[in-house]
């Protein structure tokens, strides 16, 4: 990402528009100097701000951006245009805030809003998905941002001094290492799942043998158990089930006996029924056979006599269709005579329309050959029209050029004045401009002088609190020393003491080979012991460095102090004051005066500068002037010959232009043809009404002579239908229409009849074969035999129950068992399945026994975190002169903390290695930004989505002295190279020497302004 443009609108301490064009600045390092609260840092908040809604420190937040010095009216807006990729992006952005309202009193709250333009011109105003797509188009967030790309003030320490846990959580973000993260987490959950697995089915097994009395923790006797209980129960049910079998065949002896008097008893009462039934169907006998007649009478109606009358009445339709065609053709003859008589009466209308066509024609004929003379006619009319219009355009326009001639000789007097003010102006910015620049050199002077006076002065109050501090740490160390030696002689004296215990008279001392032991030591119950007398002299050994260290920085400070007050020797300071202030007033006055007179003649080269356009402008001005004279001439002469011509032809012609003529020919030609065309469509109907007559009078006579031939047709076929009814079965025409009305219930009594004669034939079979069956039988009686076989089943059923009940058992018993085989299964495939991801879980997730608590992730980060110091050391050994280089720690300081990327530094001039944190303020300045580049390589190098074009910095310069200095513009210059912009914001004088772009922030009563020097 590299900046291109950046524009705020009330905005922090702007309450203007103010513009930064980053294109005019060459690759490598800018400054943006100010004074303190001026909105330096603001315009990193600004950039930070349009890409991530957010400042670039930790100190603010979006709501706090709307400028106090800005005006109700202007909206508070950041537009930052930007590159990437070699493609140019555009977004602007306002925070949300509370605002004037528009109408009425009071404030209303302005919401935030976001455009976004991507290259292809596709705009984005959703908030949430214009902050997704520009880290999408970053490959990184905000956080991120600000620790590879924009380290803010605050936030510059954090990578340095963050603990092993914190920049875990920095380097997931910038190298999406979540992914190893997860697999920690699975794992774990994976072996949690499964203990909790493998507990859950101890309680299973534990559940089951408690509810059957088995040994708990014995499985396998439990089964052998499982076993002879179902072998007891196996006999006693064999036992039963013997029982069960000779009672039921006693019960189907009894059952075949009690069947056998049933069927007997039941064919005699069928019996009976069926006799009873046999009279019944007798008794109809005489009613079946009228039935049967009727049934042959609609048989022979139907299948005969109907489809004759179906022809009658065929004859008959035909017959009344063809006498209504007869009454409709009569009636179309009437209306075909109506409409001749009608046409008659337009006979005289139509004559005259003849007798006037050949008139039409004539007139027709003479305005045609007329035609051509109209249409020169009325083009010179229009020309003449043409050339009133020209000429009076030409005249309005020589009274214009002749304004304006007049306005350009003024404006030509004007620049010839300004050239000889602008000669004189130049002199004398010339001579201001000479007094400015002396001006400036004693002031930065002086500046330097009192800015040193004041150093002096804060490095005398911190020396003074430190060494405040520092006496009484050195107090408070040297009681503990006295302490811990103390400690330490009695822990000698008690060691003699153990040993002493151990002597015995007659065996050699293990220290001093003597046999005898006169005056064993004797063991102190107060001596502390070896780990509690360790973790003593480790805090000893912390408190000894920490006063070292205070003491290293005291003597830094009072080393200062010396230096600068050497430079500022013999130099009184409040006279020093009084200079610095009358030069500076004096050189205020003169700028002030530079500015105007340098305004003023920048205002004179823009008017001389138009002197050349304006000579142009004067001549093309007299040249189209002549040319308009030349053109009025021309055509009034051209108005006066038309003229003429026209007076000359308007007394030849009968009207008065080409329309007029025009129409009135187009008026004789429709009329004529509507008349031509009127003739014809009567002659065309007059013909077709009498063709049509003619025809219908025919048809009418043909009508006529089929209805007779019809008529004499249906009335034989009507004496033939009522013959056959008198000879057939039918007998009388009244028996026909009574029959025929109820033939739809033909099926159902030709039905009843073949059902009667069915049941009739099938009761007789019935009552024969009963006899046969019966014969020689009698009746028995079932009572006792149904009583024998009742308590047979009761018997029966009682003793089922029972061997139910041991097959309950029995496939309890199965079941449990087969219960106790799984359970033994699984717990020892979850005992293996859970000792496997145990071990990986703990592994991954740094936790096992004894080891470094290294994770997985932590194990892939620290190999870009050995990357990272790599990069890094390349500029901290250059800026510290070999004396330093960052290591990572690869064990914890303690088994009980997370390790791998915590951070030591080696000093080789002792060649010891301490804590990062113990470094001083400029060293560790050094170390942030040696680290801070080194990740920006790192991270340059291993993502194929960020690109880092830019880097903007925000802290730490003025803590060092001019060689450190010097070595980190030169680790940022190198880093820059010829393809990165990197911003510096910083109030070390020297920078502003050694950069030559900058942007200059200038605060004042209306708020902040931004100067750019390339």
């Amino acid at each position: 990402m590299r900046p291109t443009k950046l524009k705020i609108e009330a905005f922090g301490p702007y309450a203007d528009t103010n513009t930064v064009d980053f294109t005019v600045f060459n690759d490598g390092l800018y400054l943006i100097a100010g004074d303190t609260g001026a909105g330096k840092t603001t315009i990193f908040d600004a950039i930070s701000f349009a890409l991530f809604d957010a400042p670039s420190g930790t100190a603010r937040n979006s709501k706090m951006m709307r400028s106090d010095y800005a005006d109700d009216d202007t909206p508070t807006t950041v537009t930052l245009e930007f590159l990437h990729k070699e493609k140019l992006y555009t977004v602007k952005r306002s925070p949300a805030y509370d605002r004037a309202k528009k109408r009425g009193e009071g404030t209303t709250y302005q919401n935030t809003s976001v455009q976004l333009i991507l290259p292809n011109g596709q705009e984005i105003d959703n908030l949430s998905k214009a902050n997704e797509e520009i880290i999408n188009i970053l490959g990184m967030d905000g956080s991120q941002f600000k620790q590879i790309v924009m380290i803010a003030q605050g936030e510059f320490l954090k990578l340095l001094n963050a603990s092993s846990n914190e920049r875990s959580d920095i380097f997931r973000k910038i190298f999406d290492t979540s992914i190893y993260q997860d697999i920690q987490s699975k794992l774990k959950s994976k072996a949690r799942d499964l203990k909790n697995e493998l507990d859950a089915s101890v309680k299973d097994i534990q559940k089951e043998l408690e509810e059957h009395n088995l040994d708990v923790y014995n499985l396998q006797e439990g089964l052998e158990t499982l076993d002879l209980r179902s072998n007891k129960i196996h006999e006693e049910k064999k036992t039963i089930d013997t029982e069960i079998t000779i009672l039921n065949n006693s019960l189907e002896a009894l059952i075949a006996e009690i069947t056998t008097a049933t069927t007997i008893n039941k064919d005699f009462d069928d019996l009976t029924v069926e006799n009873n039934n046999l009279k019944s169907l007798q008794d109809k006998t005489v009613e079946m056979k009228s039935l049967k007649e009727t049934i042959e009478v609609k048989k022979y109606i139907k299948n005969t006599l109907i489809s004759e009358e179906t022809a009658l009445q065929k004859e008959i339709n035909r017959l009344t269709a063809l006498n209504k065609d007869l009454v409709s053709t009569k009636e179309s003859l009437e209306k075909i005579k109506q409409e001749i008589s009608k046409l008659n009466d337009k006979k005289d209308t139509i004559t005259a329309l003849e007798m006037k066509l050949p008139e039409d024609a004539i007139k027709i004929n003479k305005l045609q050959e007329s035609l051509p003379t109209y249409k020169v006619y009325s083009d010179n009319v229009a020309t003449l029209n043409d050339l009133d219009k020209n000429l009076v355009n030409n005249t309005t326009s020589l009274e214009s050029l002749n304004t304006t001639k007049v306005s350009l000789s003024k404006t030509y007097d004007d620049i010839i004045a300004a050239e000889k003010q602008l000669t004189e102006l130049t002199e004398k910015y010339h001579d201001l401009t000479t007094n400015t620049h002396k001006h400036d050199q004693v002031i930065k002077e002086y500046k330097t002088q009192l800015d040193t006076f004041k150093a002096i002065k804060t490095e005398q109050n911190t020396l003074q609190a430190l060494s405040a501090s520092y006496k009484l740490k050195l107090d408070a160390f040297t009681g503990q020393t006295k302490i811990y030696n103390q400690h330490e002689l009695d822990f000698f004296h008690s060691q003699a003491g153990f040993l002493a215990q151990t002597l015995v008279d007659g065996e050699p001392c293990p220290v001093c080979g003597a046999s005898d032991h006169p005056s064993p030591a004797v063991l102190s119950s107060e001596s502390l012991d070896k780990e509690s007398l360790d973790n003593l002299k480790n805090e000893l050994d912390k408190e000894r460095k920490s006063v070292e260290k205070d003491g290293n920085t005291i003597q830094t400070h009072q080393t200062e102090i010396n230096r600068l007050t050497k430079l500022v020797e013999g130099i009184d300071e409040l006279h020093l004051k009084e200079l610095h202030t009358s030069e500076t007033a004096q050189s205020t006055l003169e700028l002030a005066q530079l500015e105007t007179i340098k305004k003023r003649i920048d205002e004179l080269k823009k008017i001389i500068d138009t002197k050349s356009n304006q000579e142009l402008l004067i001549k093309d001005n007299q040249t189209s002037i002549d040319e308009t004279l030349k053109e009025i001439q021309k055509l009034e002469v051209e108005k006066s010959a038309l003229d003429s011509s026209i007076s000359t032809q308007k007394e030849s012609l009968s009207f008065d232009s080409y329309d007029d003529a025009k129409t009135e020919l187009d008026t004789l030609i429709k009329s004529k043809d509507s008349n031509e065309k009127a003739i014809k469509e009567y002659n065309e109907s007059l013909q077709s009404l009498q063709q049509a007559q003619s025809t219908t009078t025919a048809l009418i006579t043909k009508n006529e002579k089929e209805i007779s031939e019809q008529s004499l047709l249906v009335y034989k076929h009507q004496q033939d239908f009522n013959k056959h009814i008198e000879n057939s079965i039918v007998r009388t025409r009244e028996v026909y229409e009574t029959n025929k009305l109820t033939l739809d219930t033909l099926e159902t009594e030709e039905n009843e009849l073949n059902l009667f004669e069915k049941s009739l034939n099938d009761t007789l079979v019935r009552i024969e074969s009963l006899k046969t069956r019966t014969k020689g039988k009698k009746i028995i009686d079932t009572t006792s035999l149904t009583e024998r076989k009742s308590q047979l089943d009761t018997k029966i059923s009682s003793l089922r129950t029972t061997s139910n009940e041991f097959n309950d058992k029995i496939n309890e018993l199965v079941r449990l068992k087969s219960t106790l085989k799984t359970h033994i299964a699984l717990r020892a495939r979850l005992e293996e399945d859970y000792a496997i991801y145990q071990n990986l879980s703990d592994s991954a997730n740094g936790e096992l026994k004894g080891k470094d608590k290294i994770s997985l992730e932590n194990y892939v980060q620290s190999a870009y975190f050995e990357y990272i110091i790599d990069e890094a050391n390349r500029r901290f050994k250059t800026m510290t002169q070999n004396r330093y280089e960052l290591f990572r720690q690869i064990e914890a300081d303690s088994r009980t903390s997370k390790s791998g990327l915590d951070l030591e530094v080696l000093d080789n001039h002792t060649g010891v290695k301490r804590s990062v944190k113990s470094l001083s303020g400029g060293e560790s300045f050094k170390a942030s930004l040696a680290l801070a580049l080194g990740l920006s390589d790192v991270v340059s190098r291993m993502s194929g989505i960020v690109s880092i074009d830019a880097m903007f910095i925000d802290e730490g310069f003025g803590t060092l002295d001019e060689t450190s200095l010097t070595q980190a513009m030169k680790a940022l210059s190198d880093i820059a190279g010829n393809n990165r912009l990197v911003g510096i914001i910083s109030h070390v004088p020297q920078l502003r020497v050694e950069i030559d772009q900058q942007l200059i922030i200038s605060k004042s009563e209306k708020g902040s302004s931004i100067k750019q020097i390339i």
